[in-house]
């Protein structure tokens, strides 16, 4: 009865060990290594740099198109200044000529005799008139021709102005060079592109187990992106996917919702928005017809059928843009 007693005793490790061991070997095996791990790290901080150097080069190109749009304007109106001073100019020569003329006709219609009759007159008032008539007849091309060279004067200093102005903004927008940053940006998401890659390549069973009846042929096509025009406006954030137990429940607008659609649930956005949602050189066309996620830090709740075409599982960082169907 001992000897018995103590084979059972023994036997219960055994058959414990027998009946865990094959699980706990198919968990390791389907558990993803260090290394796809690390490249799944890799890939957040890639995406995050990614984002955050865009920001910069936009900054930076917005910034470059007002300098270069102010230098426009610069040079537009110190061509103005030229065309108008060389008008100014081209008048002081005709003003000097028809001086010259006045002064001409004085001999021509026999006026030199006035000016004899002046120096050879006895009489001081008759002497004084006669000057005065000479003076008045020179003064008004003589104060016209001094005005047009203050208003040059003036012009000419105001064109310096802008020269100088010109130059130093010329000398800002050369430090505003954004090659170095595209630089970076281009080799920055190669690398994202060949990660991506590789992580699709080599997702581990643990992975792909997440749909344990996942049929390609039940998802349906996504909408062309052709069909769609950007908006200009993005947003980024966490994303989760859902489907299986909501699968042929109401979503918030009313619709039957079908995890193997192409849709979305946002806290804000209008339903009936349509989204362009990119994830490691991915994107796919999604329209939001549901509310949530409601777990602090994710922005959106993509369906299954579009986590699918995307390559998203989990919770990944995405980057969405607000597109509109084109006009046909």
């Amino acid at each position: 009865m001992v000897v018995r007693n103590k084979i059972v005793i023994c036997f219960i490790p055994i058959a414990f060990l027998l009946l865990v061991f094959p699980g706990f070997v198919k968990y390791s095996k389907a558990a993803p290594n260090q290394s796809y791990m690390e490249k799944q790290e890799r890939a957040r901080i890639l995406e995050k740099e990614i984002l955050a150097l865009e920001s910069q080069l936009d900054s930076k190109n917005r910034e470059k198109k007002a300098l270069t749009e102010r230098i426009s304007l610069i040079q537009e109106e110190i061509s103005n200044l030229i065309v108008e001073i060389e008008q100014l100019r081209l008048e002081i020569k005709k003003s000097k000529s028809r001086f010259n003329l006045k002064i001409r006709s004085l001999y021509v219609d026999g006026r030199i005799s006035g000016l004899l009759q002046v120096i050879a007159s006895n009489d001081v008032t008759d002497f004084i008139a006669r000057i005065d008539y000479l003076v008045r007849a020179t003064a008004v091309d003589t104060n016209y021709y001094r005005k047009i060279r203050k208003k040059i004067a003036t012009l000419e200093m105001d064109r310096g102005e802008l020269v100088g102005e010109k130059q130093r903004l010329m000398e800002v927008l050369k430090t505003v060079d954004t090659t170095e940053l595209e630089i970076i940006l281009n080799e920055k998401k190669a690398e994202l592109a060949q990660l991506a890659g590789e992580l699709i390549a080599s997702e581990p069973p643990i992975i792909q187990g997440l749909y344990p009846s996942y049929n390609p042929v039940r998802v349906y096509s996504t909408p062309d992106d052709g069909l769609f025009a950007s908006t200009g406006q993005f947003f980024s954030g966490y994303s989760s996917w859902y489907g299986n137990e909501f699968h042929g429940r109401s979503t918030a607008n009313g619709e039957i919702f079908d995890q193997y659609g192409f849709t979305c649930a946002h806290r804000t956005l209008p339903f009936g928005t349509w989204l362009r949602v990119n994830f490691r050189g991915r994107s796919v066309i999604v329209r939001v017809n549901d509310r949530g996620p409601y777990i602090k830090g994710r922005i959106l709740d993509l369906s299954r059928g579009a986590a699918e075409a995307l390559g998203l599982t989990g919770v990944q960082w995405v980057t969405c843009e607000i597109v509109v169907p084109k006009s046909r």
